[in-house]
This record gives C-alpha cells, sequence and structure tokens, in this order.
C-alpha cells in the first residue's frame, strides 16, 4: 500500500471539503474558554492557572486572559490558595457547569447523527481507529 499516496489524498479531501457544523463545533468543543472549562469542571481539585496553561499547552499569558474573559462572563472564580497566598487557584461556577452540560449535550446529539449516519459497522471502525490514535504517542508533542 502506498502510505503516502493516501495521505496526500486525505489531506486534499479535508482541506477541499467546507467545514461542516460537526467538525467546527468538536472543534469548538476542544479549544479555548470551553475546554478550560470542560478541564476545570473535570478536576477533583481547585485548578492552578500554571496545570491548565501545561495541560491545555497554551501559554500563561493566554491562559491569564481567558480566565479574565471567563471570569467577567461569571463561569470561573479565582481565589487565593488558601496553601500558598502568593497563588491563585480557579474553581468553575454554576452558571460555567450549566454551559459545560449543554455544550457536552448538544456534541452529543450531534456526534450521536453522524455515528447512526455511518451505520453500526463504520460508525464502530471510526471510534476504534480515534482510540488507536489518542493510545499512539507518535501524534502527541
Amino acid at each position: 500500500m502506498d502510505y503516502r499516496k493516501l495521505a496526500e489524498e486525505f489531506m486534499e479531501m479535508r482541506t477541499s471539503m467546507p467545514r461542516t457544523r460537526i467538525t467546527r463545533d468538536v472543534d469548538d468543543y476542544s479549544r479555548g474558554e470551553l475546554m478550560a472549562l470542560n478541564y476545570i469542571a473535570a478536576s477533583r481539585e481547585l485548578v492552578h492557572p500554571k496545570d491548565l496553561s501545561k495541560a491545555l499547552m497554551l501559554t500563561t499569558a493566554r491562559v491569564a486572559a481567558m480566565l479574565g474573559s471567563m471570569e467577567k462572563k461569571g463561569l470561573i472564580k479565582r481565589l487565593a490558595d488558601d496553601s500558598d497566598s502568593r497563588q491563585i487557584v480557579v474553581t468553575i461556577t454554576e452558571e460555567g457547569r450549566r454551559l459545560v452540560a449543554i455544550q457536552k449535550e448538544r456534541m452529543l446529539e450531534r456526534m450521536t447523527a453522524m455515528l447512526e449516519y455511518l451505520g453500526e459497522e463504520d460508525a464502530e471502525a471510526y471510534v476504534r481507529i480515534h482510540r488507536k490514535l489518542m493510545r499512539s504517542s507518535l501524534f502527541w508533542m
């Protein structure tokens, strides 16, 4: 099999097709403020901005700007760290949790429709292939 030719075909297909609603929604869900909110919501502890920076692979300056924006929207609160008053921690508000739940449900509905369109065999293969790629260290950093 000529994997390079297949890669070229795949790239051509991806760059020539218009962005679909599902790809746009997945992109939005997996970056920016919504991704930060998901990370904070999933955390069992209060989150330090430096940890958020590492997890999202963003500069500390970008994270600080994002946190400022989210705080103005009432999605998070920044508090002094009880164990080190020089540090701050971030917690999600009820409004932030509500937004995460709404966006997650919206994504699940769209992903479900996409997988139903593929049919059982292709849907299972699609998820299996994505799971395999996620497990591979070849594609991360």
